[in-house]
C-alpha cells in the first residue's frame, strides 16, 4: 500500500494532483528499478513524510488515494478484454483503457493486474518511460493521460462515496452500467471501499444472493443454506477450486495454533524484483493477520447443527421467519458461517407483522417484533425442543416428556420493568471543545455500534416518561462537562418498582436506591442495580408453577434454593415447606433475603453467603423455626431427609458447575426444579442430572420477555426408585 507523495507535480486532472503515487522501487526515472539508491530515497521520503504530516492526515490522504484506485479499477474492468465472475480482483489483467495510455507512450501497464481490497500483492511491470521496477501493493500512475485513460466517462471531479458492494471483479464489461453493485453520479465511478479485515470467502463484500429461510437460532436470526457459491462451486473450496489459485485468501482458514501459509515471495513479506525492497516482518504478520479467520469460536447450538448436518454454507439473517424466501447482503465472512443483512422478503410468512417500533430494524434489544405472538411462543417451545434433542442427547417422548405449551401473558409490550440503555464515550468538538453524546440506547444489531433510543416499545409508559428526562440531562452534563466519567461511556439504569417507605410507584435510576416489589403476596426489598426479574406479569405464574412442582405430591417437607438471589422462590414458597435454606454467593443478596423474610414474617427460611456448592457439605448448623411445629432447632443441610428434600436451582446463564452437580447426585434429593435463562445449558446439565439417577417429568418454557429470543425453561427431575 502506496502514500501519495507529497512532491509530485502538479495535474490538471481535478482530484488526482495532491493524491499522486507511484510504484515502489520505481523512484529513478531510468526504467531500472531503483536498487539501493531507490531503497535509501525511499526511506528519507518516508522519514519526511512521518515527520511533516500528522497521523490523522496521512491515514486520511491514504484512503483518499484507496478511493481513487478503487474508483479506477472499476471503470478500467468496464473496459477489460477479461471479465469472468469466477475471477476475483486479485489478479484481473486490464485492457482497453491501459493500452490506449501505453499507445500514446504515456507511462502505464502493459500487463495492469489491480490488487485485492484484502490486501493481496501484484506485480506491475513499466511501460515506455516508466520505472521498471516490480512493485508490490498499491501502485498508481502520476501521468494526468493514465489518470483520464483509468475514467473513461472523462470525470473531472473525484469519484464519490456511496453504499458498500462486492469486488468490481465480480461484474462483466457488458453488464457493469446496469449491475445494482455498481453506482454512477453525474458520470463518474463510485468508488466503495471493502473493509480492511473482511475476508472474501465464500462471498465477496456485499454479495447479494436469494435464500430460503430454514430455522432460528437461539439468538433470534434466520439459518439460511446457500447450496451453490459463484458459479455453482463447492461452498467449501481446497487446492482443485479454480478460484483456489487466483485469489489468495480463497479457502484460507488458519489453524488453531495460529500457523499461517508462508508468503511465496519469503519469509516477512514482500518479496521484490530487481530494487523493489521490501517491507519489515512487522507489516508483514499484520497484512497476514487480516486474512486470518479464527476457527475456535462457539456457535450457537443450532448452527453447529446447521454446519454438521446438510449440504451448503451456512448464512445468518436476522428480522426474518422460517419458510420465508428472502433476498440478502452479505457483510462478514466467518471460518464456518458468515452472517448478512435483510434486503427484502420476496415470500413472507402469514405469521409476520408489522413491528411497532420503528427501530426495530436497527436496535439490537428486540428479535422477535415482525413474528405474530403466536408464532413466537411456538418456536420458542420449538427450540426448547430442539436443543433438548441435539444438546441433551434426550428422545422427546421417551426419556423426555413432550414440551408443554409456552406459558405467557397477554402484556406483549410496555411489560418490562428495567431497562439499562447505554452511551459511548463523549465525542468533543476540536473547535468549540464541547463535548456531546452521540447516542444513548442500546446496540445495533450486527455490530457494537449505539442505536439512539428516545422510545422503548417494550418498557413500561413509566420507563419511558422518565427516560426522556434523563436523556435530556445526560446530553446537558455533557456539554456541560459535567459527566462524573466524561473520558468513559456509561450504562445506564431505569428501574420500575415502588418506593420502600410510601409505597409509590417511582422509578428508579440509582443502582445503589433500595426499591420495594411484591411478588405472590410477599413484598421484595433489594437494590436498584441487583438482579430481579423484570417481567410483573408473567412472574407471579412462574413462581407459582415452581412452587407446584415443588410441592406435588404433598409429601415434600424441606427446600434448599441454590442460587436464590433475593430470595424469591425460597420465600414465595416457604409456607408450603417445614424449613427453607436459600443459598447466594452475593452477600448483599443474602442480607436482602433475610431482611425480606423478616419483613413477611417468615421464619422458617435460613440464608447462606456462600457459593452453591458448599451447600450440601455445610458443616454449620441451619437455625430455623418450623412451619408446622413451631420448633426452633439447628440442623444440618446434609442431614435433612433425602425422601422429602426438594432442590431448586436457578443458575446464571452458564449453567451450574460441574463440582455442583456431582455434589447434588451425591446428595440425592428426591426432587430437583431447574429453572435456567438458557435451555441450551439447561439441557446440558439435564443430561447429567438424569445420568445421576432421575426421570425428567416435565418441562414448561416461559415468554418471560415477548418480543425478544429470551426464553425461561423449567424441567422437573425425580428420583428413580
Amino acid at each position: 500500500r502506496e502514500r501519495p507523495r507529497r512532491d509530485a507535480a502538479p495535474d490538471n486532472h481535478a482530484g488526482v494532483t495532491s493524491l499522486a503515487m507511484t510504484p515502489r522501487g520505481a523512484e529513478g526515472g531510468d526504467g531500472s528499478g531503483g536498487g539501493e539508491g531507490g531503497v535509501l530515497r525511499r526511506r528519507r521520503l518516508a522519514a519526511d513524510r512521518r515527520k511533516n504530516l500528522p497521523r490523522r492526515l496521512r491515514h486520511r490522504t491514504r484512503n483518499a488515494a484507496l478511493m481513487i484506485l478503487s474508483a479506477a479499477a472499476t471503470a478500467a474492468a468496464a473496459g477489460a478484454r477479461r471479465t469472468s465472475p469466477l475471477l476475483p480482483l486479485a489478479t484481473r489483467r486490464v485492457g482497453t483503457a491501459a493500452e490506449e495510455a501505453s499507445a500514446r507512450g504515456e507511462r502505464s501497464t502493459e500487463a495492469v493486474t489491480f490488487p485485492s481490497t484484502t490486501g493481496a500483492r501484484t506485480r506491475r511491470t513499466g511501460g515506455a518511460g516508466g520505472g521498471g521496477a516490480a512493485a508490490f501493493g498499491f501502485g498508481w500512475s502520476r501521468s494526468a493521460a493514465a489518470a483520464a485513460a483509468a475514467f473513461p466517462h472523462g470525470t473531472t471531479h473525484p469519484p464519490q462515496w456511496s453504499r458498500p458492494c462486492s469486488s468490481v471483479a465480480a461484474a462483466s464489461a457488458a453488464d457493469v452500467d446496469d449491475d445494482k453493485n455498481f453506482d454512477t453520479d453525474d458520470d463518474a465511478v463510485v468508488a466503495h471501499v471493502v473493509p480492511r479485515n473482511f475476508v472474501p470467502v465464500p462471498f465477496q463484500y456485499r454479495e447479494e444472493m436469494t435464500l430460503r429461510v430454514e430455522s432460528l437460532t437461539n439468538l433470534g436470526l434466520g439459518i439460511c443454506r446457500a447450496t451453490h457459491l459463484h458459479d455453482n462451486s463447492d461452498p467449501h473450496p481446497d487446492e482443485s477450486d479454480p478460484l483456489f489459485a487466483t485469489d489468495p485468501f480463497h479457502g484460507l482458514i488458519s489453524s488453531s495454533d495460529g500457523e499461517e501459509e508462508k508468503e511465496t515471495t519469503g519469509e516477512g513479506g514482500t518479496g521484490t524484483g530487481e530494487g523493489g525492497g521490501g517491507s519489515n516482518g512487522k507489516r508483514s504478520r499484520r497484512r497476514r493477520r487480516r486474512g486470518r479467520r479464527n476457527t475456535d469460536e462457539t456457535l450457537p447450538p443450532e448452527v453447529e447443527h446447521a454446519i454438521s448436518h446438510g449440504g451448503g454454507w451456512v448464512v445468518m439473517i436476522p428480522n426474518v421467519i422460517p419458510g420465508e424466501l428472502i433476498e440478502c447482503r452479505v457483510f462478514r465472512n466467518r471460518a464456518r458461517y458468515s452472517e448478512a443483512d435483510l434486503i427484502r422478503v420476496i415470500e413472507a410468512s402469514p405469521e409476520r407483522v408489522e413491528p411497532q417500533c420503528e427501530l426495530f430494524d436497527k436496535c439490537g434489544g428486540c428479535q422477535y417484533q415482525h413474528m405474530s405472538i403466536k408464532e413466537q411462543r411456538d418456536w420458542k417451545n420449538r427450540q426448547v425442543e430442539g436443543l433438548f434433542e441435539r444438546v441433551g442427547k434426550f428422545a422427546i417422548g421417551d426419556d423426555c416428556p413432550e414440551v408443554l405449551p409456552t406459558l405467557g401473558t397477554d402484556e406483549i409490550y410496555h411489560y418490562r420493568s428495567k431497562i439499562t440503555p447505554h452511551y459511548d464515550r463523549p465525542s468533543v468538538d476540536p473547535l468549540t471543545t464541547l463535548a456531546s453524546i452521540d447516542a444513548i440506547g442500546f446496540k445495533e444489531k450486527t455490530s457494537r455500534r449505539i442505536v439512539d433510543v428516545p422510545y422503548c416499545h417494550i418498557a413500561t409508559e413509566s420507563i419511558n416518561t422518565k427516560l426522556a428526562e434523563y436523556r435530556e440531562n445526560k446530553f446537558a452534563e455533557a456539554r456541560e462537562g459535567r459527566l462524573r466519567k466524561p473520558k468513559k461511556g456509561a450504562t445506564l439504569l431505569l428501574r420500575d418498582a415502588h418506593d420502600v417507605d410510601t409505597g409509590e410507584a417511582k422509578v428508579s435510576t440509582d443502582n445503589n436506591e433500595y426499591v420495594m416489589s411484591e411478588v405472590a403476596g410477599v413484598e421484595f426489598k433489594f437494590q436498584a442495580g441487583n438482579f430481579f426479574q423484570n417481567n410483573p406479569y408473567v412472574l407471579p405464574l412462574m413462581v407459582e408453577r415452581v412452587t407446584s412442582a415443588a410441592t406435588r405430591g404433598g409429601d415434600m417437607t424441606h427446600l434448599i434454593d441454590c442460587y436464590c438471589g433475593s430470595g424469591l422462590f425460597c420465600l414465595s414458597s416457604s409456607s408450603q415447606f417445614d424449613v427453607c435454606v436459600g443459598i447466594e454467593v452475593n452477600e448483599k443478596a443474602v442480607k436482602e433475603a433475610s431482611a425480606n423474610a423478616e419483613r413477611n414474617g417468615i421464619k422458617n427460611c435460613k440464608f447462606v453467603a456462600a457459593s452453591a456448592e458448599a451447600i450440601f457439605a455445610s458443616k454449620d448448623p441451619v437455625e430455623v423455626t418450623h412451619s408446622t411445629t413451631g420448633e426452633t432447632r439447628a440442623e444440618l443441610v446434609r442431614d435433612f431427609p433425602r425422601e422429602s428434600t426438594v432442590v431448586v436451582v436457578d443458575p446464571p446463564r452458564k449453567g451450574c458447575s460441574m463440582e455442583f452437580l456431582k455434589q447434588l447426585e451425591d446428595y440425592a434429593p428426591q426432587r430437583v426444579v431447574y429453572m435456567s435463562c438458557d435451555p441450551a445449558t439447561q439441557a446440558r446439565d439435564a443430561r447429567i442430572i438424569a445420568e445421576a439417577g432421575y426421570n425428567m417429568v416435565s418441562v414448561e418454557p416461559f415468554d418471560l420477555f415477548p418480543q425478544t429470543r429470551h426464553i425461561e425453561c423449567m424441567a422437573v427431575f425425580e428420583r428413580r426408585s
